[in-house]
């Protein structure tokens, strides 16, 4: 769906009592309120991405026997939730600072430490965030499904961009986004998928 579809439907329901709600004949002022919707749109893309793992990408890292850190480059990582190496096997982690039986340890959510590091490719594949929309004609990537808990988040956001605290109607809708997110994990969204390795010259990570 677009942005302008999914502005239309928060007009026709979290928003119909609000100034968001309302169209208006100025139309430097409509452009002023799709803006802070989109604003929404966006945050609410980011929250549902976080949670639901709606997109699956892999960064490639060639290592070498004399560089043990290294750093990822993507800017859209939110979670890595699997590391391989060229062969396919998964790297054993860290669990604990005793833990001396592991491949890889990660020292920040993009920074890794690697025990004894080969010339290889490592492949870390990672949930993403979404892709920033900014016109009424960009496409909102998200499962229809998911509309309703996205609306519900629009709603909490402009509720508390007016009123500037947290207030009974802001709480509702944020209550209602959680209860939309709740019923989204018991539909079977709410785990991140495993992943089975693909040749790191395949379509599963290039």
């Amino acid at each position: 769906m677009t942005v302008q579809e999914v502005i239309e439907y928060a007009r026709d329901s979290e928003l119909r009592q609000l100034i968001f709600g309302e169209l208006s004949d100025d139309s430097d002022v409509q452009e002023s309120r799709d803006k802070a919707i989109i604003s929404y749109i966006n945050l609410g893309l980011i929250e549902l991405y976080k949670r639901f793992a709606l997109s699956v990408k892999a960064e490639i890292v060639r290592t070498n026997p004399e560089v043990n850190m290294y750093y990822l480059r993507n800017l859209d990582i939110l979670k890595v939730i699997h590391i391989y190496d060229a062969s396919g096997t998964t790297l054993v982690e860290q669990r604990s600072v005793d833990d001396e039986e592991y491949d890889i340890k990660q020292l920040t959510p993009i920074t890794y430490l690697f025990r004894n590091p080969i010339d290889e490719d490592i492949a870390f594949v990672y949930t993403s965030s979404p892709a920033r929309v900014g016109k009424l004609t960009d496409e909102v990537v998200i499962l229809d499904v998911m509309l309703e808990a996205l609306l519900h988040y629009i709603g909490y956001r402009a509720n508390m961009t007016l009123d500037g605290a947290i207030n009974a109607e802001n709480n509702t809708h944020y209550m209602r986004f959680e209860k939309s997110c709740t019923e989204l994990k018991n539909m079977g969204f709410g785990e991140v998928v495993h992943m089975p390795f693909k040749s790191i010259g395949s379509k599963g990570f290039v």
